[in-house]
């Protein structure tokens, strides 16, 4: 799992321009566009020690943010890792969806809340975070949409001992990317 998040939101990773050619070697690489792509680096190693060394620092090479920490705002851009995938449909569009259910220790672990509206009646809160509309191909080159929906690493873990409790959080989780992004989607 290599994408960043501050909670609340993914951050948008950069795709390669299609313009640089294919992927038949060095030669298919015009040699500007390949150092606009190295950030004007044309010294591969350089790049590469300098991409290594900002992640051992825990910075974020794609926003120059550090990892892990709170920053002005509030937010958080962690690394989340990877829990389970739920496979669906757009029902209007008839795109295939992935809800990648992943983990990070920022997100709030569920806990029992109390309901006023309610008469007071309690409910377990399971706290998620949603990211961003990936849209991609899947394994057989059709077109689909990735999202990421980052919970507490116990939800997870729960998820993989009790079904039912499975079944709630995808339930959930579909919930939350459909009102986020106004889609109906068909069942897992």
């Amino acid at each position: 799992m290599e994408e960043l998040y501050k909670v609340g939101q993914k951050v948008a990773q950069e795709g390669i321009d299609p313009s640089l050619g294919s992927m038949g070697g060095a030669g298919a690489f015009d040699p500007e566009k390949l150092a606009q792509l190295l950030g004007g680096n044309a010294n591969m190693e350089e790049y590469l020690q300098s991409y290594e060394k900002m992640l051992q620092e825990g910075i974020a090479p794609e926003l120059g943010a550090p990892l892990d920490e709170v920053d002005a705002e509030g937010g958080i851009t962690t690394r989340p890792e990877p829990g389970f995938v739920v496979k669906t449909k757009d029902l209007e569009a008839g795109t295939k969806i992935f809800v990648n259910i992943v983990t990070s220790p920022h997100i709030e672990a569920p806990h029992m809340k109390s309901y006023t509206e309610l008469e007071g009646e309690q409910g377990c809160r399971v706290p998620l975070s949603i990211g961003t509309a990936v849209e991609d191909f899947d394994k057989k080159g059709e077109p689909c949409v990735s999202y990421d929906v980052v919970a507490n690493p116990q939800v997870v873990e729960e998820c993989s001992t009790d079904s039912a409790f499975r079944e709630q959080v995808v339930q959930l989780c579909m919930a939350a990317v459909s009102q986020k992004y106004k889609m109906q989607h068909g069942a897992k």
